[in-house]
């Protein structure tokens, strides 16, 4: 269950704030506020398929006609409508991404939670028979060809992605590089070294600077072409704070950190609209990127993971054959 929702620090001068408030009058903000955490609270991925304007009034705390606040909410485009006729709150996965992984999050602890008291197998038969979790969608198989081979049989399957299709291993190798480094592993000691040896001194010739983000991101064009029309437009604007806004600046420190490339896009894209409500463009910037990033991250995980899923039996049915026949 969700404990907190997030807020940027533009909703303070927002237009569309201003705007419910002039239709509502004071305290609209309020009647936001509740629904939002209502909604993240009770419909965390901001779909109200099951809501009618009663239910939105409801959670808002709004105590007058339902369908005033809810034309209001409409008009100032803090709530959308589908085709379908279900309501659902604007552009919620992008500004809550964290309260939308609410549920995801509660049934991936309780498969851990299964898997540490029951064991492996027994763990996830009762995570998917008694609990109704699909386990495949957080990554386990109880029919995995690769979970049944002997340890130095399954290190071999560190290799079984370059029998994959070309659009998978362009996909798998989008996460390795957008993932974060890990600490790297300390070496064993040697029993003859003395522990006292000083370190050898780093010779500057091998130390390499990074690469210019033009190269780190060119190949992702159509992202990279938004980024650099998106600096332009942004080095032009006037200082904020007395101070000027470098982003391409800015976008060098996010790819040396192998910041998601539609991350940095969206943060620019946002600095744009919001450019005369924000006092630090800097520290504005580095706030959206920690919200927008792992969401970004996610979302290729999941769209690879249904692609897999999806080519199991024809794709890769050549790979597990292999495996298990060296059994």
């Amino acid at each position: 269950m969700n404990t907190d929702i997030r807020i940027l620090l533009s909703f303070k001068g927002h237009r569309k704030r201003k705007r419910l408030k002039m239709i509502l009058g004071p305290g609209s903000t309020d009647y936001l506020i509740d629904l939002w955490i209502t909604v993240a609270e009770d419909r965390p991925d901001g779909i109200l398929s099951d809501w009618d304007e009663i239910d939105i009034a409801l959670a808002a705390g709004w105590e007058g006609e339902p369908e005033t606040l809810v034309s209001a909410l409409l008009d100032s485009k803090w709530l959308d409508k589908s085709d379908d006729g279900y309501y659902h709150l604007h552009d919620w996965h992008d500004h809550q991404g964290w309260a939308c992984g609410a549920t995801e999050r509660q049934e991936k602890a309780r498969v851990n939670a299964l898997i540490k008291h029951h064991g492996r197998q027994r763990g996830l038969e009762i995570a998917r028979d008694k609990h109704g979790i699909d386990i495949r969608s957080y990554g386990y198989d109880l029919k995995s060809a690769t979970s049944m081979l002997p340890a130095d049989t399954q290190q071999d399957c560190s290799t079984a992605t370059s029998m994959l299709p070309a659009d998978l291993q362009h996909a798998t190798g989008m996460l390795r590089q957008h993932a974060p480094s890990p600490s790297p592993s300390p070496s064993p000691k040697d029993k003859n070294a003395s522990s006292e040896a000083p370190p050898a001194p780093v010779s500057k010739k091998t130390v390499k600077k990074n690469k210019h983000f033009s190269k780190q991101l060119s190949e992702f064009s159509d992202i990279y072409k938004n980024i650099k029309s998106l600096c332009r437009q942004l080095e032009r604007l006037p200082p904020r704070s007395g101070r000027r806004f470098n982003p391409y600046q800015w976008v060098q420190v996010k790819a040396n950190q192998r910041g998601h490339p539609g991350a940095i896009d969206q943060c620019l894209k946002q600095l744009l609209d919001y450019w005369d409500g924000i006092e630090t463009p800097w520290g504005y910037a580095e706030s959206t990127f920690l919200t927008v990033n792992g969401n970004w991250n996610e979302r290729d995980a999941i769209k690879l993971h249904e692609e897999l899923k999806l080519r199991t039996t024809e794709d890769l049915s050549g790979i597990t054959h292999g495996l298990l026949n060296s059994i």
